[in-house]
């Protein structure tokens, strides 16, 4: 007799591994992490040559003593935009760190909030521009924020 063992892959709650493809342009890897004090996360890294490209998801409990709007963030580059139909005060702005250049998304469903991150490690890459990063970053917001409902 023959026995098959099988072993889990890890795997993101809020998004397959074939959407997050779709989006970097590539293979990507998955690191998967939970914490009682971050949340849950997922990055989804694709490398091109020296180029590498960020999805990353967060999601958090809410601390329901600190109902109320979520603050947009103070590392915004941009004037934060509110994105209607994005689970309850989402907002959408670009970041700039020296290691990543992008989009984020912030938004809240119930008593979790969540973050999407996507942009890369190079500023203005022409293979992903800050239109389609910012198309894609809401893509993937709608999908979570679906997820969470």
């Amino acid at each position: 007799m023959v026995s098959a063992m099988g072993h889990a892959e890890t795997s993101c709650p809020w998004l397959n591994n074939a959407t997050a493809v779709g989006v970097l342009g590539g293979s990507a890897s998955l690191t998967v992490q939970s914490t009682a004090v971050a949340g849950e996360s997922c990055l989804f890294q694709y490398q091109k040559e020296t180029t590498v490209y960020d999805l990353q998801i967060v999601v958090q409990e809410i601390d329901p003593s600190a109902r109320g709007m979520i603050p947009a963030p103070s590392h915004c580059l941009s004037k934060a935009i509110s994105l209607k139909g994005i689970g309850n005060e989402a907002i959408i702005c670009a970041v700039d760190f020296s290691f990543f250049h992008g989009e984020r998304v912030t938004g809240r469903v119930r008593d979790k909030k969540f973050v999407v991150r996507l942009g890369s490690n190079m500023k203005k890459d022409p293979a992903m521009t800050d239109e389609m990063l910012q198309l894609k970053a809401k893509l993937i917001a709608e999908q979570v924020a679906g997820s969470l409902f």
